[in-house]
């Protein structure tokens, strides 16, 4: 079964990813997500602005699958940077 990651969860792990220091990559694999899926992420956001990720009402609690919550992944990213 794929994986979904909700709204928020996409913004932060491009946000994470465009910081100094920080490549898709290693976001990309520190988030145990697919490769190159940020790049896409960027692009919608690009393409989209305010609505880049349309959600089904019917995916709405997914949540994050990967068990991670962006407070902590930034936290976590942001130690192994200092």
């Amino acid at each position: 079964m794929r994986k979904r990651y909700d709204k928020e969860f996409k913004i932060e792990a491009v946000r994470l990813a465009s910081e100094p220091g920080n490549t898709q990559a290693g976001i990309e694999r520190d988030l145990g997500i697919s490769q190159g899926i940020i790049s896409r992420w960027n692009r919608k956001l690009l393409e989209d602005g305010e609505q880049p990720f349309r959600e089904k009402a019917a995916l709405r609690p997914m949540a994050m699958n990967c068990g991670v919550s962006i407070v902590k992944m930034s936290v976590s990213v942001g130690s192994v940077i200092s």
